[in-house]
């Protein structure tokens, strides 16, 4: 079956029969046509018209898709691929998990190695340690690798992709994350985050600083609705934070890493599997559950574990590293200034000056001096500013 731009937007404008807007038609056909094979993009178009229609009007529309097919696919074989799309985490456009997989695998080994290397302090989290933990077999998409990050570290893990497959951005003092009406805790994409230069995929950094105890504590930048920026620290007593990170290396391939520990990442996803579109903690909290590799009494104990109340900073004193970087050129050409009116003030006699001409000249030449030194410092900084 040969499917064209122009019968897949005619069979798209009569199945829905007025529902949607044709502009919105005319973007879904190019978003369905990205798909990897025919059947995935049944199975996309089948998700998008459960949005619309009753299970009862589904039934005769998955016929439709059937009969769109030429029969090539069933009802049946349609339905499983919407509901494999939404379980592995599947979208138009994206690479095949194949693909996804051998990416995954060689950045995850680079990456890695180059932190370790510098001697940053870091956990690999998300979805990933689900698998590496079970050893069962991996059959979604990911999006993303996820690590906790030490804030402090963030310089040298910039520095180390400066020049790869993956552009870096550090966005903590202008956040995308919000706090939103009737939330306690900010949602929103990662504030700093190296994406890959050809494809969606990114490595996204959630960010930490080491407690008094050597406890993990995971801090959101967002903004409140007056927009004054903010950090949100999740507290972890010391206990927690040894139940939630497992501080043991683990070897893959030709490299290893600390993770967080299986029970904190199934806490978490158990937490958020039945939110919209987190289909995907769904298939990893399932999997994990068949593995039989969960530690109950470890699981336990964490939701026994003591809390610390969670505590929310206004940011008003930090500064990025390229803030810090101009304040220390200011102070070193204040520096200069200051040394230059010193040394002319040694050159000058200690006497009161008469008005002569040579006097006069004297200090002509000497206040002059000082205005072309400030006069350059200015224009230094500015050029280092905008270089």
């Amino acid at each position: 079956m040969e499917v064209t731009r122009d019968s897949l937007k005619t069979f798209l404008t009569g199945i829905l029969e007025g529902k949607v807007d044709e502009k919105i038609i005319d973007t879904k056909t190019t978003e369905y046509l990205k798909s990897n094979s025919q059947l995935e993009m049944l199975g996309f178009i089948s998700n998008d018209l459960a949005n619309l229609y009753s299970e009862e009007q589904m039934t005769r529309l998955l016929s439709s898709l059937s009969d769109f097919s030429q029969g090539t696919f069933t009802t049946a074989e349609i339905k499983q691929s919407g509901l494999d799309i939404k379980n592995n985490n599947i979208k138009p456009g994206q690479m095949p998990i194949q693909e996804n997989h051998e990416l995954i695998n060689i950045t995850l080994q680079n990456l890695c190695n180059g932190l370790n290397e510098l001697g940053v302090d870091y956990y690999l989290v998300g979805a990933l340690p689900c698998y590496l933990l079970t050893g069962a077999e991996d059959k979604r998409y990911h999006d993303d690798i996820d690590l906790m990050l030490n804030e402090k570290d963030i310089p040298k893990v910039e520095a180390m992709l400066n020049g790869s497959d993956f552009t870096f951005s550090d966005d903590r003092m202008d956040t995308p994350k919000r706090l939103k009406p009737g939330k306690t805790m900010p949602s929103g994409d990662h504030e700093v985050c190296a994406r890959h230069n050809s494809s969606e995929f990114h490595i996204g950094f959630f960010c930490f600083e080491r407690g008094p105890n050597n406890e993990v504590i995971h801090k959101d930048y967002f903004k409140d609705e007056n927009g004054n920026l903010k950090v949100y620290k999740h507290m972890q007593t010391k206990e927690q934070s040894e139940l939630s990170y497992d501080d043991n290396l683990h070897q893959y391939g030709n490299t290893h890493f600390k993770m967080a520990s299986l029970e904190s990442v199934y806490r978490l996803k158990k937490y958020t599997m039945n939110n919209p579109g987190r289909e995907k903690d769904k298939t990893d909290v399932d999997m994990i559950e068949r593995s039989g590799r969960l530690n109950q009494e470890k699981l336990a104990a964490l939701d026994k574990a003591p809390h610390i109340k969670d505590e929310v900073e206004s940011i008003f004193s930090y500064r990025s590293p390229k803030e810090v970087e101009v304040a220390s050129f200011i102070q070193q050409k204040n520096q200069m200034i200051a040394q230059a009116k010193q040394q002319s003030r040694t050159q000058e006699k200690p006497k009161v000056y008469t008005k002569t001409d040579n006097s006069n000249k004297g200090m002509a030449t000497s206040s002059s001096l000082i205005y072309i030194i400030i006069a350059l410092a200015i224009l230094s900084l500015v050029l280092y500013i905008y270089k």
